[in-house]
């Protein structure tokens, strides 16, 4: 990296320190993503099951994602 900015392939101290920024990205990333997912559908999952609701899958949270909101309707005055 820093041989590529001395060689005349960035901007010197800024391109080295997005390049070291995009490194980390790229490593942390994946880690993070592999780890968010299975956490996300866990916390979902409980939070159902306090609910009162029992999921049996990741699937059906993929499924019920695209399930539209109910329309929103005006409060009736009496």
């Amino acid at each position: 990296m820093a041989a590529a900015a001395a060689a005349g392939g960035g901007g010197g101290a800024a391109f080295v320190a997005a390049r070291l920024a995009v490194d980390v990205l790229v490593v942390a990333c994946p880690c993070a993503l592999g780890l968010a997912t299975p956490t996300a559908v866990l916390v979902a999952s409980a939070a159902g099951a306090g609910r009162g609701l029992l999921l049996r899958g990741g699937d059906v949270l993929e499924r019920a994602a695209q399930v539209p909101p109910a329309p929103r309707v005006p409060p009736m005055l009496l």
